[in-house]
């Protein structure tokens, strides 16, 4: 009695009218009819928190009072003056019928149902709107919110294989289940089925784990079994669920329940995948159960609301697969007795509960994801998510405004990681790439130690945990102190980081004042130095686009130059505004009039050709006297023009006109001048920011380690029980035992708290399926998220890191490994548009194919930004990489002294030709014997030969790492040896972000190797950028060179024949005036011969090219001429980074000059002069 009073009060509590209205307001904003779910979605969007069977509850009571209408599950205002639509008591109901393609008419032309289907073609496809097949969900976050019921489906699908198991599992793995009448769950509609414990489910409830509500269950039926018959062995039985619905379960009150909150039936494509040989029949039979249309542009999936009945679906399997059929399929009368010997292959009338594991990460995933789901527009509206889901009005341009924040030098970094850094700490959305050794770590370090410094806090999460280590080594204060509160480890499994312990730590420490005023003061020191460095890179950016507007003039001249006289090229530069360019014009125009009468066919060409000299007269004129104060330039001086006259001038008219150009070019940059006198010196401005530099690099460290040592607790008097009662709560969150108000009144408190705790602890570091059980789930709590190895983490992991962050970047290389998923195309495709995602613009959102590093590159606004510089691997292995993958953009910066020396082996790349047969490895991939025993023997005699650097063994498959890593270490080599190398050998996977001085790479490939190796290889490229990569000093190749050489796969052939070239800086200069870059160095160089001086043209220096270059003992000069025509880097580009590249040489003991071409032509003594003063040479000397 009781228990029904309380049903009774909690019925009354649920027709809260006040509901009433943005229920029906809700319905009435969309024609379609809507499920619970979608109307629950849709009232979170307006800040209404409702579960399902209140929404209903309010619903019937609308019902009665005809207000709505419903129909199979689905909800629909009442429109007046229109057709209402069919409810439950309606004469005519409206029915959803699935359209049959013409292939699945075919194949179902000699069914006994062919009368049914008949029926069915006369529907077209009109009868199912445009509203039926996308999402329309209200609001700018519906879109976002179908895409995370889409993206929990391909977690839940990605998470565990398809369902399937052994007979031998029954009360282990499954149960049978029965059903009658109608009992089956009905599409759109909720279902449960209770059943009570015993001895027989003890098993399936070790199963499941005791996780209760967090298990994973499948519904499915009817039921493929498989006979496998083996020799000596019994015959193995798999059952495979034809259909399946997803399933919540419980244990309690005695019984195991299994819920299921709205039922839409989900064909297993694995199963659909070994049971039709073709796509169109796939597609046919798909069609013909109602999973999709066939329309005329393609298929396209059906929504919710026409989803089939396990009748339909039964009735159209039994069509399809007849001949497959072991029973009748009659959902009414499903028994739950086992299987009975003999069991034949074929499809059972049979129904199973089966258990599906779903890892702990991936339940809290999935609950994250519906928690963020249903979260109202306005918290949506706080995070970073935004940027990428909300629909229209919010664009990275209208908020992508500078922030403002300088870059400190914490760490050491160069112009682009110094620029990657800065777009993280100023962009609303950023996107940081580049191959493995340009510093991606670095970078991420420089922007969490800035935070760190400026009060700022930062998630940083991976989905690996090497990308953690590699920042959390660097991220460490003068006194070794981490500046990153890390959250959990792979080497410290015990190491569990939460705010409550955060807290813990917080109320135990103690703050050191003087360290807390010291790191404030050198702060405020800090701030204008980097303000004026910011102010000085400017003006010198100012001074380099200069370079390369003048540059581009010079370079043109010097080549007209070369045609010219050089006599007259010195009245040319002087005086360009006297040459007559536009009776030249005249003259050309004359000239080419002529030639044209002289075409046969010309009507009295005689006379038109003396009109046409008349007419040029004056032109003719103006020319005779300009051209006089030409030297070099020869013209008739004499009498008026004729045609002959112009006929021998169409032979000088090239020189003429190239005379012309040079003077508009010269008028150009003369107009250029000016403007390049006002700028600042360029080597003041350098030394400037170099000292500035200086200070800067001085400065941070020690602001940061006294900024570390100052927050190490609560002051003196600070509030302390509201931060303790909140340390409890956050720990007891754990338990699930917190009542949902004392859980809003604890996230209330934090949100207030956050201040003071980012003020002691605002850098977290947390691998990404580990953030929901370490952080809480609040809304841009943090300044900025960071998410590294982006390329390889998919979308929905990432949507909760997102959540929790004001701001986001990612890093990443889409070069290297990729997002990997088990989830097949079509499957994707099917879920994909099984929840209304079938609008062009949705596609890129797409599971299997987009990588959340794709995602952030893809979107509007955002411009990735490359890290170009390596400092890892020799120039030859670098290479490889470069040529291959990144279009030749990579400048190799490695410095060479510091690798360790290789017994035997110059740095670059190496090969070892090894002939062997490649034998399958099953799912493991291949192996080579010979290339085993080779790989062990090279192992051995470098560590016998005293290599006491790094090394690792990297190869495809699995199962050649497997067998190398069992020889190596089951024979003679002494464990001591292994350990001082760092020795390791894995695929490319497992050494992703690994690196060693020498790395032996097992090709394992060659003729006659298993079909389904050779295909991983030839569509693995990326695997081999990785392998290569991994190698600093020495890649030495073990495997067959003349097979790869010639097998057609273009990143095996490259390796097998790489195209021998010089580093940039050791290329001789090619050109006009080789050795030089620009005649005007070849002036200048001259000039200084003259004078006794040796410079030393196109001199390398740390991957540069120096224009000239003095070197002695005490000194070395570095000479550029700006403005010069051929200024460029050894890559080819321009040389836009000169200030950088300045201050780099400065570092290294360099004295740079720097010489406008301007300079050189008005006063070349004047700059000679001011090249010996610094060399300590007299002009007269």
């Amino acid at each position: 009695m009781r228990e029904f009073e309380l049903e009774k009060n909690e019925y009354n509590r649920s027709m809260d009218c006040s509901y009433h209205q943005p229920l029906i307001s809700l319905l009435h904003s969309t024609k379609r009819s809507l499920i619970p779910r979608e109307i629950r979605l849709g009232l979170a969007a307006k800040g209404i928190r409702l579960p399902d069977h209140e929404i209903v509850a309010n619903l019937r009571h609308l019902l009665k009072d005809g207000l709505v209408s419903h129909d199979k599950g689905r909800w629909q205002a009442y429109f007046k003056n229109t057709e209402m639509p069919a409810t439950e008591g309606s004469t005519h109901p409206r029915i959803s019928i699935p359209h049959i393609s013409e292939e699945a008419r075919t194949l179902l032309s000699t069914s006994q149902s062919s009368l049914a289907f008949s029926k069915i073609q006369s529907f077209s496809s009109d009868d199912l709107t445009s509203d039926d097949r996308i999402n329309t969900l209200p609001g700018p976050w519906g879109n976002f919110r179908a895409l995370v019921d889409y993206y929990r489906d391909c977690v839940r699908s990605d998470g565990c294989a398809e369902a399937n198991a052994l007979l031998s599992d029954l009360n282990e793995k499954f149960i049978f289940i029965s059903a009658s009448g109608q009992s089956f769950p009905r599409p759109g509609q909720s279902w449960s089925i209770s059943i009570p414990l015993g001895e027989h489910l003890s098993r399936l409830i070790q199963r499941i784990g005791g996780q209760g509500e967090d298990s994973l269950l499948i519904l499915g039926y009817p039921l493929q079994v498989v006979c496998v018959s083996k020799e000596g062995a019994p015959d193995l039985h798999f059952l495979k669920p034809i259909f399946y619905l997803p399933v919540n379960c419980t244990i309690g009150k005695g019984a195991l329940t299994a819920q299921i909150e709205e039922a839409a039936y989900q064909v297993n494509l694995d199963w659909l995948q070994h049971s039709f040989n073709t796509p169109d029949k796939k597609r046919s039979f798909l069609s013909a159960c109602g999973f999709f249309a066939n329309e005329s542009d393609g298929a396209a999936m059906v929504s919710n609301s026409s989803c089939p009945s396990i009748e339909h679906l039964t009735s159209t399997l039994a069509a399809f697969c007849a001949h497959r059929l072991a029973e009748p399929l009659l959902s009414t009368k499903v028994t739950s007795h086992p299987l009975q010997q003999p069991i034949s292959t074929g499809i059972y009338n049979r129904s199973i509960l089966i258990v599906a594991n779903r890892p702990q990460y991936t339940k809290t995933l999935l609950r994250e994801l519906s928690q963020i789901r249903d979260m109202p527009d306005t918290v949506l509206d706080q995070s970073a998510l935004k940027f990428i889901f909300r629909e229209k009005d919010v664009t990275i341009q209208d908020e992508n405004i500078s922030l403002k924040h300088h870059v400190a030098d914490t760490i050491s970094l160069n112009d682009g990681q110094r620029h990657a850094a800065d777009s993280l700490l100023n962009e609303y959305l950023s996107v940081v790439t580049g191959p493995p050794g340009t510093g991606k770590s670095q970078v991420v370090s420089a922007v969490i130690s800035n935070a760190y410094l400026q009060g700022r806090s930062v998630l940083f999460a991976s989905r690996n945990h090497k990308a953690i280590d590699a920042v959390c080594d660097r991220c460490r204060d003068l006194q070794e102190r981490p500046l990153i509160t890390r959250c959990n480890s792979h080497d410290d499994p015990s190491l569990r980081m939460t705010f409550a312990k955060a807290i813990k730590q917080l109320m135990e420490g103690a703050i050191d004042q003087n360290a807390l005023h010291k790191a404030i003061r050198l702060i405020d020191d800090l701030l204008p130095l980097l303000e004026d460095r910011q102010e000085k890179i400017r003006l010198a950016k100012v001074h380099e686009d200069w370079q390369e507007r003048i540059g581009n003039l010079e370079q043109q001249q010097a080549f007209l130059e070369m045609g010219l006289p050089p006599e007259c090229i010195d009245a040319l530069s002087s005086i360009p505004q006297k040459f007559p360019v536009r009776p030249l014009q005249a003259l050309a125009s004359a000239i080419s009039q002529t030639r044209k009468l002289e075409a046969p066919g010309s009507r009295d060409p005689w006379l038109a050709k003396w009109l046409t000299c008349i007419e040029i007269i004056p032109s003719w004129i103006r020319l005779k006297r300009a051209l006089s104060a030409f030297p070099g330039i020869t013209f008739p001086q004499n009498g008026f023009p004729t045609p002959s006259k112009l006929k021998v001038l169409h032979g000088n008219l090239t020189f003429l006109r190239d005379a012309a150009n040079y003077c508009s070019l010269r008028q150009e940059a003369m107009a250029l001048e000016p403007g390049i006198k006002k700028l600042p010196d360029h080597a003041t401005l350098t030394e400037a920011i170099h000292a500035l530099h200086q200070r800067i690099v001085e400065l941070a460290p020690h602001a940061l380690e006294r900024r570390r040592a100052g927050v190490g607790g609560l002051a003196s008097g600070e509030e302390r029980e509201t931060l303790a009662n909140l340390r409890t709560v956050l720990n007891d969150l754990s338990t699930g035992m917190v009542a949902g108000s004392l859980q809003s009144a604890a996230y209330q408190v934090l949100n207030e708290q956050l201040p003071r705790l980012f003020n002691h602890f605002p850098c977290w570091a947390v691998t990404s399926l580990s953030v929901g059980s370490r952080i809480p789930m609040l809304p841009a709590i943090f300044d900025l998220v960071v998410i590294d190895e982006a390329s390889q983490s998919d979308i929905p992991s990432s949507i909760p890191l997102l959540f929790r962050a004001r701001r986001a970047g990612v890093v990443g290389d889409p070069q290297q490994l990729t997002h990997i998923t088990g989830l097949t195309r079509a499957k994707d495709t099917f879920l994909r548009s099984r929840f209304g995602l079938s609008r062009l613009t949705d596609q890129r959102f797409s599971y299997v194919d987009t990588s959340l590093y794709n995602l952030f590159a893809d979107t509007t606004g955002v411009m990735p930004v490359f890290l170009k510089s390596t400092y890892r691997s020799v120039f030859e292995i670098a290479e490889y990489s470069n040529e291959l993958f990144y279009g030749g953009r990579l400048e190799v910066e490695t410095d060479t002294s510091r690798l360790p020396e290789v017994p035997g082996l110059k740095p670059g790349l190496h090969w070892t030709e090894a002939e062997g047969d490649v034998k399958s490895g099953g799912i493991s991939g291949a192996w080579c014997a010979i290339e085993v025993d080779i790989v062990a023997t090279q192992v051995k005699a470098l560590l016998d030969n005293g290599f006491r650097g790094t090394l690792g063994v990297v190869t495809p498959f699995r199962e050649q790492a497997n067998r190398i890593r069992d020889i190596i270490h089951d024979g003679n080599q002494r464990w001591e040896l292994l350990q001082a190398v760092d020795f390791e050998v894995s695929t490319s996977h497992g050494f992703q972000g690994g690196e060693r001085d020498v790395i032996l790479f097992s090709l394992c490939a060659g003729p006659g190797m298993p079909q389904g190796a050779l295909n991983f290889l030839r569509e693995t490229a990326n695997l081999f950028n990785v392998a290569v990569s991994r190698a600093r000093a020495v890649l030495h190749v073990i495997g067959n060179q003349k097979w790869a050489s010639r097998c057609g796969i273009r990143h095996i052939e490259k390796l097998a024949c790489p195209v021998v070239t010089l580093p940039p800086n050791k290329r001789k200069s090619e050109g006009p005036w080789s050795p030089y870059d620009s005649p005007w160095e070849q002036k200048l160089c001259q000039a200084l011969l003259q004078h006794g001086l040796s410079p030393i043209p196109q001199h390398p220096v740390a991957n540069r090219r120096l224009d000239l270059a003095l070197i002695r003992r005490d000194l070395q000069l570095d000479i550029e001429v700006d403005g010069a025509s051929f200024h460029r880097n050894p890559d080819g580009t321009r040389k836009t980074d000169d200030i950088w590249r300045d201050i780099q040489l400065i570092g290294m003991g360099w004295k740079v000059l720097r010489f406008w071409v301007y300079q050189l032509r008005e006063d070349m003594d004047g700059c000679v002069q001011k090249i010996l003063n610094e060399w300590g040479v007299s002009h007269d000397g």
